[in-house]
């Protein structure tokens, strides 16, 4: 392991821990995002899950270090009940969900979902060659799904990233997926 590793490894172990600490209690990490930049920044980029309490919970977290020694920084970017985000999109609901100015990444990553009514529920522009985005999609004859994923450009080129996929009704409450049977 060379000494760039072992620093990656210990800010991430300080980022995890903070990140840990700001979810609620019960909380699963459905999905994360970990990008290091030049310079030593890391951003890790978190969707978390309850579905044991009784209105579910949805939390996006972003997460910030900028070098070893640099204290974690964080924001709850969404916290709601899994009925709000589940529910109909609005903009007060889902501050997140444009970007301001535009993303020109948001282009390659609707593309990728091409044929998917996509809804963007959170971005997050790291610099202008990295964003990371979670949507709600449907298409006719299969259910809504949430999918999160990674924009990356290099050299021109885009690089499209979905490392989540999974039915909305998953993220439902378990009280409420007992009663659905």
């Amino acid at each position: 392991m060379t000494e760039t590793d072992a620093v990656q490894d210990r800010m991430r172990g300080t980022l995890d821990a903070e990140i840990d600490s700001w979810l609620p209690e019960g909380s699963v990490r459905l999905w994360e995002d970990e990008a290091f930049f030049d310079g030593g920044f890391l951003q890790k980029n978190v969707l978390a899950v309850d579905t044991e309490v009784e209105d579910g919970s949805v939390t996006i977290i972003r997460a910030w270090m900028s070098g070893p020694l640099a204290t974690p920084s964080i924001s709850v970017d969404l916290q709601m009940s899994y009925e709000q985000f589940a529910g109909d999109f609005n903009e007060e609901a889902f501050p997140h969900a444009q970007a301001s100015g535009g993303n020109p990444l948001e282009i390659p990553f609707r593309a990728h979902l091409l044929g998917e009514h996509t809804e963007i529920v959170w971005q997050s522009i790291s610099d202008p060659t990295h964003s990371t985005f979670i949507a709600r999609t449907a298409k006719v004859g299969r259910g809504e799904q949430v999918v999160a994923g990674t924009v990356t450009m290099n050299d021109g080129a885009s690089n499209v990233d979905l490392s989540l996929r999974q039915h909305l009704a998953a993220l439902q409450p378990t009280p409420r997926r007992a009663l659905l049977r």
